[in-house]
């Protein structure tokens, strides 16, 4: 026996052993995660996307990881020291420093996920908060915290600083309408799931464990159909046959 199965609950933030947001015996995930601006992140968000389609263009920053571990890092280092000088800033893992790189733009390249590997990654919610759109390089990040998480992101298959300024000038004005306003979607995902401090967080799902393994419940079946007049048929359809089977 290990020192887990001293446990009739275990909360882990670690995806190899349960997966994003779900149970599985007694582990359940969940994560220590800020959403350092609450409110303020809409209004950020909706301010950047009033601005002018040619300062949107223009906003792009790169931030590094302290550590250039791997060639295409150290390239993409040694070119944006030259090509946007202005606009380049090395992770220390403060607010400060994400803020400074955040703030005053469109699009920001996460250069630093394989580094910073948590589920999410806590700088990855930075840049959302700030109303900014990510750049994600690489085909290994998991890419489906909501529905809209995708189209909030901008996916490259490899980084150049060159692919990156060809992006943002020629890049369609509807997909910088769609990436701004799917960015305020998943704002409001992350701001609900970390307002509250995690200690707060962390007794709620506690407790709601306990309360689940102390009394279970039986599976909770919740459908549902949009209310367009085209529906109306389905509506009544689960009326008929799936309701009666549900309340018995």
């Amino acid at each position: 026996p290990g020192p887990a199965d001293a446990f009739d609950i275990i909360m882990t933030d670690d995806a190899q052993m349960v997966p994003w947001l779900e149970a599985q015996g007694k582990l359940y995930f969940l994560e220590n995660r800020d959403f350092a601006l609450g409110d303020m992140s809409r209004e950020l968000a909706q301010l950047k996307e009033a601005a002018p389609l040619e300062w949107r263009r223009e906003g792009m920053s790169v931030l590094l990881p302290a550590v250039a571990n791997t060639g295409w890092l150290q390239q993409a280092f040694e070119d944006v020291k030259v090509m946007m000088p202005a606009s380049y800033f090395i992770d220390d893992g403060t607010f400060i420093t994400r803020n400074r790189a955040f703030a005053n733009f469109t699009f920001t390249a996460l250069l630093l996920l394989d580094q910073d590997t948590g589920v999410p990654p806590q700088s990855l919610i930075d840049c959302i908060a700030h109303g900014t759109v990510p750049i994600i390089v690489g085909k290994h990040h998991k890419l489906d915290y909501t529905r809209y998480f995708s189209f909030a992101i901008a996916k490259f298959r490899d980084f150049s600083v060159e692919q990156a300024i060809s992006f943002m000038l020629t890049a369609p004005a509807d997909a910088l309408y769609v990436y701004a306003n799917s960015v305020k979607i998943v704002q409001e995902f992350f701001y609900m799931r970390y307002k509250h401090p995690f200690r707060q967080r962390l007794q709620r799902h506690a407790a709601m464990a306990c309360h689940a393994l102390r009394s279970p419940q039986p599976p909770l079946a919740f459908v549902s159909i949009y209310s367009a007049k085209k529906n109306f048929g389905r509506r009544m359809a689960l009326r008929d046959t799936w309701l009666p089977i549900l309340k018995a």
